[in-house]
């Protein structure tokens, strides 16, 4: 295979590595972030029947 080609290929394998692990960290934070957020919920006791 031609070195051109390689390098190409190589290239965009890296790019779309990194593009992959920039969403997952991204993904992870909003995650984290809405687990330690307290939810308000209706007060107890307060439910409509």
């Amino acid at each position: 295979m031609p070195a051109d080609v390689v390098a190409c290929f190589t290239e965009d394998a890296l790019r779309m590595a990194l593009l992959i692990d920039d969403a997952f960290h991204r993904g992870h934070a909003i995650g984290r972030a809405e687990a330690t957020t307290p939810i308000d919920g209706p007060a107890r006791g307060a439910w409509p029947h």
